[in-house]
């Protein structure tokens, strides 16, 4: 099983705040589930481990009033809205579960990073980390240009991006 995770944040480095997630599980079949979640970008910030970037925050101001929605969403403290992860992979076991990011030191790290920060293990181990980034290089020369959904939203995103794997898995070379 894989599970695809799309972050948006407020920053482009290790230590941004994360607004929002969404995670899709999937396989070679199809998307089975997905998860979207707004986290609470203020704690993150007050409990000094998460740093705004403010060239971000004007990026995200030049975005449509449809991407910007997320932040007029009600945020769930930041360990429970990670910790939903846990019971939404449950049924998968840990070493079985691909997870996939878009780069290879993004999404993955900084979720990954702020899951220890709030004591909690993630339910895959390192050596099943995937880089769609690097598999769209491969699979699709980079030639992707559509997209489904709202841009930036976290969980559109991460849909668009398992449907791009799923894709590949069943043979589509640079149709997506």
């Amino acid at each position: 099983m894989h599970l695809m995770l799309d972050l948006e944040t407020l920053g482009i480095h290790n230590y941004a705040p994360i607004i929002s997630y969404g995670a899709v599980l999937f396989d070679k079949s199809g998307i089975k589930d997905t998860l979207y979640k707004t986290l609470d970008v203020k704690q993150q910030i007050d409990g000094g481990y998460r740093q705004v970037d403010a060239d971000t925050i004007k990026w995200w101001m030049s975005q449509g009033d449809a991407a910007k929605r997320v932040f007029r969403e009600n945020s769930v403290e930041t360990g429970v809205g990670l910790s939903e992860l846990l019971p939404f992979t449950g049924s998968v076991p840990t070493k079985e579960l691909m997870v996939w990011g878009n780069g290879p030191t993004f999404d993955i790290v900084l979720i990954e990073t702020l899951m220890k920060h709030h004591n909690i293990k993630p339910p895959w181990i390192f050596r099943n980390v995937r880089d769609l980034r690097t598999y769209k290089d491969f699979v699709y020369d980079g030639r992707l240009t559509k997209n489904v959904g709202t841009a930036h939203n976290a969980l559109d995103d991460a849909i668009y991006q398992a449907m791009i794997v799923i894709e590949g898995m069943n043979g589509a070379r640079n149709e997506v």
